[in-house]
């Protein structure tokens, strides 16, 4: 058994991102569309996390003690993981609705 997981998460970093990003509903939507748009490819719903995340950063300029800290924790963070999770808990059907769309061919079911 991996000594260093947490929670049933890779580590604490993983989690705690995956905690904040689904308490909150708004940041919970917009994870969730992410990962919707990249539902067949974990590592670039997970990438789109990742940006979504870093775009937050409050000291994301900044030179500092915080920064650096702040930095190396959100690297320490599985996003594929985190991805994975969120594409799991997606309805199967929102993509047969996303394919119905994109065809130009009237869903007759």
């Amino acid at each position: 058994m991996n000594e260093h997981r947490y929670n049933g998460w890779t580590n604490y970093q993983t989690w705690c991102v995956n905690l904040w990003l689904s308490n909150d509903q708004s940041d919970d939507e917009d994870a969730r569309c992410l990962c919707q748009s990249a539902r067949d490819n974990a590592y670039e719903a997970g990438k789109l996390l990742r940006d979504y995340v870093e775009d937050m950063n409050p000291h994301g300029g900044d030179a500092s003690l915080f920064s650096d800290l702040l930095s190396s924790s959100l690297r320490a963070v599985d996003w594929e993981e985190i991805a994975s999770h969120y594409i799991s808990d997606l309805d199967p059907e929102e993509e047969d609705e996303e394919e119905d769309i994109y065809s130009g061919q009237p869903d007759l079911n």
